[in-house]
């Protein structure tokens, strides 16, 4: 994500793809929808991958296995 000047006294925030987000009074703002939508994104990624969700599980000894956990 990208943070632009928009015009003169506004600040946008951009996607990687270009698309437009959010347009804010102060860059202070851009730079927090930057920071809550990355995230987001991070948790969003964490809770979808396979492989920490497998590794938490046998930290915790909570396996799908029979007569174990």
């Amino acid at each position: 994500m990208t943070i632009e000047r928009h015009r003169r006294r506004f600040w946008r925030v951009l996607d990687e793809d270009g698309s437009l987000v959010a347009v804010t009074c102060y860059r202070k703002g851009a730079t927090e929808v930057v920071r809550r939508l990355t995230a987001v994104r991070r948790l969003t990624a964490a809770r979808q991958s396979p492989a920490r969700t497998e590794a938490g599980a046998e930290k915790r000894g909570t396996t799908d296995r029979k007569g174990e956990g």
